[in-house]
């Protein structure tokens, strides 16, 4: 279960990049869902790791 939550987490921070990347440069884009989507990802890393390493249940 801690593996999937870690793999999760990395495709949505490769989400959040590519959104990022392709948002970045145009006039009047909204940058929130890529910062989101990469904030989402790093949350779901760590709850993956604390899971691995018994820190939480």
């Amino acid at each position: 279960m801690s593996w999937l939550l870690c793999i999760t987490g990395i495709l949505f921070c490769l989400a959040g990049v590519y959104l990022f990347h392709k948002n970045a440069y145009e006039e009047k884009s909204n940058l929130q869902p890529a910062i989101a989507a990469m904030i989402i990802g790093v949350l779901l890393i760590a709850i993956g790791t604390a899971k691995y390493f018994h820190l939480i249940r």
